[in-house]
């Protein structure tokens, strides 16, 4: 300015660009999205040729339409895959609204009419149709109880223009009675349930006043937990509140969700393993995986992102044809290239054994859940329901074990080198030659392993069912006092 000024202007203003107004182009930010984008890609790589599950061709369904240039897609071979996996289940289980919403928008993600399926055997089914056939009370007292599933039989409902008014009530009125006098849902098992259930609450946010009451009483629980401890708990739950805000268009950088200046999101990468291109097991990268597809959506400059939302496609979409019964990988895969070790696996109730004792090869590190979800995920016959630290039920063919099916003191426990740890599954790691045993008790104050039982949550009870004056299904939860996210349960 000096200079310019000594050069023979009267004036000079340093920061007047205007004069070039009228030649500007348009700005393009070329620098990775926070470090989201090589995250993504990075795990994308990885299943192109796999979609085990819904959550998995929900995300990867999320992370084309975000990185439309990218090569990672899921190949035609894992999407037929994924049909004649998830038609093999709803056949099985036609009365599961679980299933049967798991059903619904995995084929809508892929572009396929979940109300015209034909299964292997020539049948045919309408999933929308049979989830408007569930017997809700039996729900309301069976898997809705918990929380982590009505969130998604109404993100279902709404992949179409479908049918499903009078079960939307239902679910939605259950879960307003029902929540907790501080917010939230199930708080006691930590904040994935109140997370999940506001996922499949944020279409009706801001048109049902009461949702949007109840909503924000549990956004705010949320906060408090974010915002006392940096984070939700561990990486699954991270994304399952980043699923929420993004879902109710929460920022990232919103001043309650932060603690000393951190970010959530900051927090949730945190987990994540460069070099293998994982947030440590495949259960934790497919949730983890969506919330960062939904995170990046909301960097990208959208007010909201519902990473669950296939409706936009529901014109388009094709006839589900499943061409063969449910093809089951290997019970046991070995792991990639790379240090591995042998542990022993077994898996018990309390008057069968189902696994025999094996030796497994698993990633040298790997822990409890990690073996567990390698053993039993796409074992023939076996389906399980849990968390990345809790698993509260086993299925084995048409039998099923699960918390409190015998008694207030039953569930599923695991030990090693016959003890039993004081950690959930997914903190305790082994060690080469360690013996794994995943076993069922009726009760857990007469199980004679030492010390208390790593998996069983102890002091927990099974949530009352009542009814009230005006005959709606209403739960109470009696927990115990105090509840340790690192050692006791998650939810599903």
């Amino acid at each position: 300015a000096a200079a310019e000024l000594l050069s023979g202007k009267t004036s000079y203003n340093a920061f007047d660009f205007s004069a070039d107004a009228a030649q500007r182009v348009p700005t393009v930010a070329t620098q990775e999205n926070h470090g989201l984008d090589p995250v993504l890609d990075a795990i994308a790589a990885k299943h192109t040729t796999t979609a085990s599950d819904w959550w998995w061709v929900a995300g990867m369904t999320d992370y084309a339409a975000y990185r439309t240039d990218t090569a990672h897609k899921l190949t035609a071979e894992a999407k037929q895959a994924f049909v004649d996996s998830i038609v093999a289940d709803v056949v099985k289980y036609p009365t599961n609204s679980n299933i049967l919403a798991n059903a619904i928008t995995g084929l809508s993600a892929l572009g396929y009419d979940p109300t015209d399926i034909t299964a292997a055997d020539g049948s045919k089914l309408n999933a929308v149709e049979l989830l408007t056939q569930v017997d809700v009370e039996s729900e309301k007292s069976g898997s809705w109880c918990w929380f982590s599933v009505p969130g998604y039989v109404l993100l279902a409902c709404n992949q179409g223009d479908y049918a499903t008014q009078e079960l939307e009530n239902a679910i939605l009125e259950f879960l307003l009675a029902n929540d907790e006098e501080n917010g939230g849902w199930s708080t006691t098992w930590g904040v994935d349930s109140t997370a999940m259930t506001l996922q499949g609450l944020a279409p009706y946010y801001d048109t049902n006043a009461e949702v949007k009451q109840a909503a924000d009483r549990a956004v705010a629980v949320l906060a408090d937990k974010i915002a006392a401890d940096g984070c939700a708990g561990n990486v699954n739950s991270d994304a399952m509140v980043l699923l929420a805000m993004s879902a109710l268009g929460i920022e990232l950088d919103d001043p309650r969700f932060m603690k000393d200046g951190k970010t959530l999101a900051e927090d949730f990468l945190a987990h994540y393993d460069a070099d293998k291109a994982s947030f440590g097991s495949d259960y934790a990268d497919k949730q983890a995986f969506l919330a960062a597809v939904a995170a990046a959506e909301l960097l990208s400059g959208k007010t909201s992102y519902n990473a669950f939302d296939f409706s936009a496609g529901a014109a388009q979409r094709v006839p589900t044809v499943a061409t063969q019964d449910e093809k089951k990988p290997d019970p046991t895969p070995i792991p990639p290239a790379g240090d591995t070790m042998n542990v022993s696996f077994t898996l018990k109730t309390h008057n069968a054994t189902w696994i025999r004792k094996h030796t497994v090869a698993v990633p040298v590190d790997a822990t409890v859940a990690d073996v567990f979800y390698q053993v039993l995920d796409g074992r023939e016959g076996f389906s399980y329901e849990g968390t990345s630290n809790y698993i509260r039920s086993i299925t084995y063919n048409d039998t099923t074990w699960g918390e409190f099916d015998a008694g207030p003191n039953s569930g599923w426990k695991y030990k090693v080198n016959g003890e039993a740890p004081v950690v959930s599954m997914d903190a305790k790691t082994l060690e080469a030659g360690d013996d794994l045993v995943w076993y069922y008790v009726t009760d857990y104050t007469q199980d004679p392993t030492p010390d208390e039982g790593g998996s069983l949550k102890p002091e927990e009870s099974k949530p009352e069912i009542s009814t009230s004056t005006d005959g709606q299904a209403v739960v109470e939860v009696k927990p115990s006092a105090e509840v340790d996210k690192n050692g006791a349960a998650g939810v599903a």
